[in-house]
């Protein structure tokens, strides 16, 4: 199979997995329902007899709309409701297509994966009670904001985001539970050295370091009331 060939399948298969993701999602369907099958073959013939034959961009990335006007309202909405979690259900593959794209770079590869890495830490945070979710989702939202504008984007508008740092992110407030949650983790992990670190500089530090934790948040992050559910 050559280059070419090999690129056409890669994007059939993408906008195959788009299609099931919308599919699922909208119409309740497992299996591709029958507008939605209509859909992924008309999208198959066009890849299959694309003008751009040698320097063949996907249809997502094209500059002629070769697609009918109801086929191309169609894909639109699927692409616009897909594409920003396809990388969740397929990241493989979503990254093989960004990078053939050019639509991201090495470093912002490893900015994405540092970020689901922290977002999928924070979402166990939830509900081990011991492990602080904030400060995990504010590295998550870091390296999300470094990576990807579309990443950051979806990252923003789950519910992890909205229920656990939306508030301290927009108001740099905190519930009191959240606060006790990651002083008692973070003084915690500062105990060990302090004990073992037999170093008088190195233990100033640290209690330094506790000193410092201790005020920004007692003083300069404000306590907000825990939302009813």
């Amino acid at each position: 199979m050559d280059r070419i060939e090999k690129k056409r399948n890669n994007e059939k298969i993408i906008v195959d997995k788009m299609i099931r993701i919308y599919c699922k999602d909208n119409h309740n369907s497992i299996e591709l329902c029958e507008e939605c099958s209509e859909i992924s073959d008309y999208a198959h013939k066009k890849i299959d007899s694309c003008l751009y034959r040698e320097e063949k961009a996907f249809c997502i990335s094209c500059i002629t709309h070769c697609y009918d006007n109801a086929y191309r309202e169609k894909i639109k909405e699927i692409i616009r409701l897909s594409r920003p979690r396809i990388f969740f259900h397929h990241p493989i593959l979503s990254l093989k297509y960004l990078i053939e794209e050019k639509e991201i770079s090495l470093k912002n590869i490893i900015y994405l994966i540092l970020g689901l890495f922290f977002m999928g830490i924070g979402a166990i945070g939830v509900f081990i009670p011991v492990l602080p979710t904030t400060p995990f989702l504010l590295l998550a939202s870091f390296f999300a904001m470094k990576g990807s504008q579309k990443f950051n984007n979806w990252f923003k508008s789950t519910k992890l985001y909205k229920n656990h740092l939306e508030s301290f992110e927009k108001e740099r407030a905190m519930t009191l539970k959240t606060k006790i949650s990651i002083l008692s983790f973070a003084s915690l992990m500062l105990l060990f050295p302090l004990i073992m670190i037999d170093v008088l500089p190195m233990r100033i530090f640290i209690i330094l370091l506790y000193i410092t934790k201790y005020y920004y948040f007692i003083f300069k992050i404000k306590t907000i009331k825990e939302e009813k559910a």
